[in-house]
């Protein structure tokens, strides 16, 4: 398993929860440099972008990265792996990444994957996520 991430701070914590998963590879590094770090096939992808909680907000994954970065994710994973998007458009950024995800999404054809969407319909800017299985 491979995690990213750009702040000191937020690879700190996931080493104080993972430490008892000794297959676990975290990366100080953009997502977008992933081919750096991964030369497999994958079988699933989690991509939780924004900011790290309780920290400077100002410091965020990008919309041209991150799609980069996904479809990078998409083109290493194996058939049938799984691509988990979790978008959070409730800031400017945010928002601009969440809408360059969900055009890419919708330009997969349905023979190279089944996508579903799951938001809160009551809550137009609370997270959502996309489960992209790659056919």
């Amino acid at each position: 398993m491979y995690a990213f991430d750009i702040q000191k701070e937020a690879v700190r914590q996931c080493e104080a929860v993972l430490k008892v998963y000794p297959n676990v590879k975290l990366i100080l590094d953009n997502h977008i440099h992933m081919e750096n770090y991964i030369h497999e096939q994958l079988d699933a992808a989690i991509f939780n972008f924004g900011y790290l909680p309780n920290s400077a907000s100002t410091l965020v994954s990008e919309p041209q990265t991150s799609l980069i970065a996904v479809q990078r994710a998409f083109a290493l994973c194996k058939r049938h792996a799984l691509l988990v998007l979790v978008c959070y458009p409730g800031h400017e950024i945010g928002e601009q990444e969440a809408q360059c995800i969900s055009e890419w999404c919708h330009t997969l054809k349905s023979n190279e994957a089944r996508i579903m969407k799951i938001a809160m319909v009551n809550k137009p800017h609370a997270p959502f996520l996309y489960a992209v299985e790659k056919l």
